[in-house]
Order: C-alpha cells, then sequence, then structure tokens
C-alpha cells in the first residue's frame, strides 16, 4: 500500500551584517511562512554580527556570545528570585530559556553541514529586493556569505 508523505520544515536564514549597531549581536527580521506541496516551511530571518574576513566564523562567534547574555541573564533571574511576583518570574525565565535553547540551535546547526542547504532563487531575489529597499541597508547585509540552516520540524508517514 501507498504511504502518504507529510513534512514541515524549518529554516534560519543568517545573513552576515558588518555594520549592527554597538551592542547587537543579533537581529530578528522576520519569519516567512509557506506551504510546499506535503506541507508547509516557514524561514526566519536574521541579522548576525559579523567580519568581513571571516564572515561564518563571525557569525558562529556572535550567536554564541549571544547565548552566553541569555545564560548570564538567567543566572541573575535565578539570583533575584524573591525580587518578583512568580508568574511574573516565570514569563521572564521561560523567554530567557527560549532564548538560550534558541540560540543553541542555531550554533549547533550552524556547525554542522548537513543543516546548511541552498535556499532557491527566488527567495534570494525576494530577499535580497527586501533589503535593498528597507532601512536594513545601513547594516551592510551581506547575501554572498549567508547561512541557511534547514531541517525537518515534523515528518509524518500514513
Amino acid at each position: 500500500m501507498y504511504k502518504t508523505q507529510s513534512y514541515d520544515i524549518h529554516a534560519s536564514f543568517l545573513v552576515p551584517a558588518y555594520n549592527l549597531p554597538d551592542g547587537v549581536l543579533s537581529h530578528y527580521i522576520t519569519t516567512q511562512e509557506g506551504q510546499h506541496a506535503n506541507g508547509s516551511i516557514a524561514i526566519d530571518i536574521w541579522l548576525v554580527k559579523a567580519s568581513k574576513d571571516a564572515p561564518t566564523q563571525s557569525m558562529i562567534a556572535s550567536l554564541r556570545k549571544e547565548r552566553i547574555n541569555y545564560q548570564v541573564a538567567i543566572e541573575k533571574e535565578l539570583a533575584n528570585e524573591d525580587s518578583k511576583d512568580d508568574s511574573q518570574k516565570t514569563s521572564k525565565m521561560h523567554n530567557l530559556e527560549n532564548g538560550k535553547a534558541l540560540f543553541s540551535k542555531l550554533i549547533i546547526q550552524a556547525q554542522n553541514a548537513v543543516y546548511h542547504k541552498k535556499p532557491d532563487d527566488e527567495f534570494l531575489k525576494i530577499t535580497q529586493n527586501n533589503f535593498a529597499r528597507s532601512g536594513f541597508s545601513s547594516c551592510q547585509p551581506d547575501l554572498q556569505n549567508y547561512l541557511y540552516l534547514a531541517g525537518l520540524s515534523r515528518y509524518e508517514e500514513r
């Protein structure tokens, strides 16, 4: 009997940015969502602080710093446990833990070639046009040295 496959893809499009404001290591821009023949796709688009001489490695270093910043914030929040009511503390800790997990995942994927994919030409053309028309051009995004990290987020056979 023939099985029907259904799957969703989640991707992160990390664009090196050579002129982000001081103190900014990454900037989430948007998530583009769409459908493919067997499911859906979501692509998170990010600008990540980088240097021109080593765009990929410097982006990974920025992601690591982001993860460390979240860890430090978690530790500070735990040290100040008594200063807030439980609902406020829980929400903030949840956000901090999600941030740390997100950057941990991006680091793992950026260092593992299995997640490195090439986006389709139409996506690149749209992204290039959007960066050219938006206020992001001052950040000097580099659409030649990006990391497009993609993997399955859901898979089903019926």
